[in-house]
């Protein structure tokens, strides 16, 4: 009975054992549940921001596409608004020069009309001394005539167009008077005042129209000269002038320039090119339409040029702005490729930490089945035990009932075989204790060596890992002994390299400074050419001005007359013939002692012999006898003269004047040009030295804070690396400057990518580095350490120790170690709502 008791005591304790066991495991299963749940959420959330990620991604690629897109369209809409540019550009060039060359064909024009070279030198003379006659101009310059009827009009009036037009017959013997007096030869005058109004005839025949319809007459002489135009006519052709020459005195005009009078008289030819009166002012009047009509080409062509520039310029913008767009799309695809390498990253941890945990709960069923079956033996041995201790119990009644009965029996041994009971029941007691525990002996010992067998099984997967990840790191001191030789070798390279790069951006810059020489040479040779093409269409201007004034002049082209000049002056100087001159001195002293002077009678004369009107009046200047009683010689003489005078050209007036002017006004704008060029060179000079002086100056500041830098960085972080690094060295006015921080145990980074506390230090390192380079004898800190640990307040207290001898600090701050290096405490308080108070305490005394 004991030794079932003990049994069973044991077999109670193995199900103690095994029940808190199967808890712990129950627990361990119920944190590996929790822990799989949670990797499963895991899973799931990074599925879905994977799914996200990659929908975002391409998105991103769609509209980065249609970036692309637009950003070639954009950009073959800039191609073809500046091709549209350049064409404008050039037709608005060639208009301008045309404009040009017709405004010098103008002048040259305005400059012959008022020197009225074609007309002849009595009538030029007279029309030219207004204030000794008056005048109301030529009957030229009453008339307007289309460019077909020119001919005609000029043939059928001749010489009556250079007639002076003058108030009264007064006027006129004034003039008359004038021209005889200076030996100015004859000139015709029409009077506006005394002449009767007439009315127009009929044409003489059906083909023929009057002059007055043909032109168009203005002017303060209008009415004397449309009488003068009357019985004119214009015939369609000379047929058409031969059928009605016969019915009419009356001159007819072809547009050949063939003139009839009656049937019996008739005049024609002419010179080749030759323009008369009435053309230059039609050419003018043309010309001036035609340079309205390309001032306005010009100016429309300027607003198209201005409005294509201007969607060019918005073209730019736009283009600028999509390519924005694409970087940011471009970082924003690199970005989401990250995170998705990252979620895979992650996936794949959280997958293998899943099979870690399944093969961790694997062990704990495995293991809580083993103490199921162990519960269920022990409670089976148990019941065995119990069932065995019942009828122990009955067989031990029964045995008290037998001993009982046989205690009285043999009473008389009892007291002999006490002694050996008590033993015998001792050594029993002691024996089923003894097989007790040899039992649960055995079956913890069963126990253990399934332990340890289980350990053994762990310690050499452990041992296998053991060896695995020694082998890794072996492999990784390797590559790691490896890639910093690499990296030594990549930093010696990169010094080697950035070398290089300093020499190259030497070359450059001394390239960019040649570029930039060149460019300033080719604008000054773009300004050149502007000029040399300016010059050009003004000489091309004054040598069609030469060619027409010798046509219309010499009735001869420019190359004639420049042949005969030549032969003239191979013959040698130009000078007056003298045997004329005596010739027409002498034909003088025979015609009479008095001056020829013209009379009203010769002028009455001269009108009723003349079948045009009566208001034409001639004023005799060569001499006081009748034509035709005049000498042969001397009309020879007259003519010989009028021809060398008519070789010589007109004579300009004005060209002396022009001339000083001229010679003023460029030396003016010499000396303008020249004290521009000086100012412009020593501006240029001045501003050369300030920026070497200015890159100097920068330089070696730049380089004292870098070094300071670094070293008040390595104070305040106790290790680590920083620099300042330029962005553009080429030209280091413009360029930036970036912030290359390395805090200890970390690699070389930007200050963006810093935490709040590193960045906040790195700064301080900055502002004392520039206060050692300069120190200022102020410096206001407000709060500056409040994002720093103690260990930094530290440093950062270590620092301003330094720096005391040369700058006072005035710091606003909360923290106690900072306010104990102070000379001076200032601490505001509110004792009161409302009220606050000063409170200072002299740290020094």
């Amino acid at each position: 009975m004991f030794a079932v008791v003990n049994a069973a005591t044991a077999l109670q304790n193995v199900i103690d054992n095994a029940a808190s066991a199967h808890l712990r495991i129950v627990e361990s299963l119920s944190k590996t549940d929790a822990e799989a749940a949670d990797l499963e959420a895991e899973s799931d959330r990074i599925g879905r921001e994977r799914a996200t990620a990659e929908a975002d991604r391409g998105q991103r690629r769609e509209r980065l596409a249609s970036v692309h897109a637009a950003r070639a369209e954009r950009t073959a809409e800039l191609a073809s608004a500046r091709v549209a540019i350049e064409s404008r550009t050039s037709d608005l060039r060639a208009r301008e020069q045309q404009v040009a060359v017709a405004r010098a064909r103008v002048e040259s024009l305005e400059e012959i009309e008022a020197g009225r070279t074609a007309y002849g030198e009595a009538a030029r003379k007279i029309l030219a001394a207004g204030s000794e006659v008056a005048h109301h101009g030529s009957v030229a310059d009453h008339l307007e005539v289309e460019r077909a009827d020119e001919t005609a009009v000029e043939s059928c009036l001749a010489d009556v167009l250079q007639d002076v037009v003058v108030p009264s017959r007064r006027d006129a013997l004034a003039g008359a008077a004038l021209a005889a007096s200076r030996d100015m030869g004859r000139c015709g005058f029409l009077v506006t005042d005394d002449a009767p109004a007439t009315n127009a005839a009929d044409p003489p025949h059906p083909g023929l129209r009057g002059l007055t319809d043909v032109v168009r007459v203005t002017g303060a002489g209008e009415a004397a000269v449309r009488r003068l135009l009357q019985q004119r006519w214009v015939a369609p052709s000379i047929e058409v002038a031969a059928a009605a020459a016969g019915a009419t005195e009356d001159p007819i005009a072809t547009p050949e320039g063939v003139v009839l009078r009656g049937a019996g008289r008739l005049a024609g030819g002419g010179r080749r090119g030759a323009s008369g009166l009435l053309g230059p002012k039609r050419e003018i009047k043309e010309l001036r339409e035609r340079i309205g009509c390309e001032a306005e080409a010009v100016e429309r062509l300027g607003g198209e040029i201005e409005a294509h520039e201007a969607g060019a310029v918005r073209i730019e913008q736009a283009l600028a702005a999509l390519q924005d767009d694409e970087h940011r799309l471009e970082k924003q695809l690199v970005g989401l490729d990250m995170q998705l390498t990252r979620l895979d990253d992650e996936r794949t941890r959280v997958a293998d930490r899943q099979r870690l945990v399944e093969n961790e709960r694997g062990q704990l069923t495995e293991e809580r089945g083993a103490l199921e079956a162990r519960e269920a033996e022990a409670r089976e041995a148990i019941e065995r035990l119990g069932a065995e201790q019942r009828s122990a119990d009955e067989r031990f009644m029964e045995a008290e009932r037998r001993l009982h009965d046989a205690r009285e029996a043999v009473e008389s041994l009892g007291q002999d075989a006490a002694g050996s009971r008590a033993r015998h029941a001792t050594m029993s007691e002691r024996s089923a204790a003894l097989a007790s525990d040899v039992r649960r002996l055995a079956d913890q010992a069963n126990e253990l060596r399934e332990r340890i067998a289980r350990c053994e099984a762990d310690n050499e997967r452990a041992g296998a890992d053991r060896c695995r990840i020694l082998e890794d790191v072996a492999r990784s001191e390797r590559r790691l002994d490896a890639d910093v030789e690499k990296f030594d070798a990549l930093r010696r390279e990169i010094v080697q390299a950035d070398g290089q790069v300093a020499e190259l951006r030497q070359q450059i810059a001394a390239h960019e400074e040649q570029v930039r020489v060149a460019r300033q040479a080719l604008e000054s040779a773009r300004a050149e050419v502007g000029r040399q093409e300016v010059s050009l269409a003004t000489a091309d201007a004054d040598l069609a001005h030469l060619t027409e004034s010798c046509t219309a002049s010499l009735q001869a082209n420019l190359q004639d007359v420049r042949r005969e000049v030549d032969a003239l002056e191979a013959d040698g100087p130009l000078e007056p013939d003298r045997a004329l001159l005596g010739a027409r001195a002498s034909a003088a002293d025979a015609s009479g002692d008095d001056p020829p002077v013209a009379t009203a009678a010769e002028a009455q004369e001269h009108l009723a012999d003349d079948a045009i009107g009566a208001d034409d009046v001639s004023g005799a200047a060569g001499g006081g006898e009748p034509a035709e009683a005049r000498p042969v010689d001397a009309d020879a003489m007259v003519d010989l003269l009028r021809a060398k005078v008519e070789r010589l050209g007109a004579v300009n007036m004005m060209a002396i004047d022009q001339f000083d002017e001229l010679e003023e006004r460029h030396a003016f704008l010499t000396a303008q040009r020249k004290d521009l060029l000086d100012s412009i060179a020593t501006t240029g000079d001045a501003i050369k030295r300030i920026d070497a002086t200015t890159r100097t100056r920068f330089r070696e500041a730049f380089t004292a804070v870098n070094e300071h830098f670094q070293l008040t960085f390595e104070t305040l972080f106790g290790g680590g690396h920083a620099e300042l690094v330029l962005l553009d060295e080429s030209d280091v006015l413009e360029s930036g400057i970036d912030i290359a921080a390395q805090p200890p145990g970390k690699r070389l980074q930007s200050i963006q990518l810093l935490s709040g506390g590193e960045k906040a230090l790195t700064a301080m390192a900055l502002m004392f580095a520039i206060f050692k380079y300069r120190p200022s004898p102020f410096c206001l800190l407000d709060e500056i350490d409040a994002p720093l640990d103690d260990a930094n307040i530290g440093r950062f207290v270590d620092m301003l120790r330094g720096l005391q001898d040369r700058t006072q600090f005035v710091l606003v701050t909360h923290n106690r170690k900072t306010m104990e290096i102070a000379d001076r405490l200032y601490g505001i308080t509110m004792e009161e709502p409302g009220v606050s108070k000063l409170i200072s305490v002299n740290m020094a005394q």
